[in-house]
């Protein structure tokens, strides 16, 4: 089957899901009320995807962060080599973080070894503009909404559904290879501590 190509779900749990080939995907949020729903994430959709996951961390950012080698490369060497999406749960503080904003940057960065990774928001519930049809900008991280405006990316509510999740990260995947992120922001040396970026 080629790599994206339609499959049919056997799982017992939903025997008529249709599903697109597995994509490896990293899922990426601010500790502390969010972890509630990275757990959720992997737990609803591991079975059909590859899920791995960072809870952003500044302990964890900065532990690879080597002067010799730019964070971004760093990040993307050690938690995104071999995922293609990245998942950002945007719950009230996750617009703050600079590790949240690192990993985005790390997620649209090519290398040698590495091509860009499709990215993805997923407005959690107790985000403000959960269940809305407009949002506030300040109210996600810069990098992400600058490539929402550009298309590169796309905001979602949080779902439980796979229908509706998958494709949402199929899409993802496929703009990465149309399209051209932006990823000119200067990285975010401190997170946020005013109202807005």
């Amino acid at each position: 089957m080629s790599h994206g190509a339609l499959s049919s779900c056997q799982d017992e749990r939903c025997p008529d899901l249709p599903i697109f080939h597995p994509h490896k995907v990293h899922v990426c949020a601010c500790p502390g009320p969010d972890e509630t729903y990275v757990h959720q994430f992997r737990e609803l959709f591991s079975t059909y995807l590859h899920v791995q996951v960072s809870e952003g961390t500044l302990a964890d950012c900065l532990r690879i962060d080597d002067p010799g080698e730019p964070i971004e490369f760093a990040l993307r060497r050690q938690f995104l080599l071999t995922s293609v999406v990245t998942v950002v749960l945007l719950g009230q503080e996750t617009w703050r973080s600079r590790c949240v904003d690192w990993l985005i940057a790390a997620t649209l960065r090519e290398s040698v070894v590495a091509v860009r990774s499709g990215l993805l928001g997923i407005l959690l519930p107790h985000h403000p503009a959960f269940g809305r049809a407009t949002f506030n900008p300040y109210t996600i991280p810069r990098r992400l909404y600058i490539n929402v405006v550009s298309r590169y990316a796309e905001l979602h509510d949080w779902q439980e559904d796979p229908r509706k999740v998958f494709p949402w990260i199929h899409e993802a995947f496929r703009r990465r290879r149309d399209l051209r992120p932006d990823n000119t922001l200067p990285l975010l040396t401190a997170d946020i501590t005013g109202e807005a970026w």
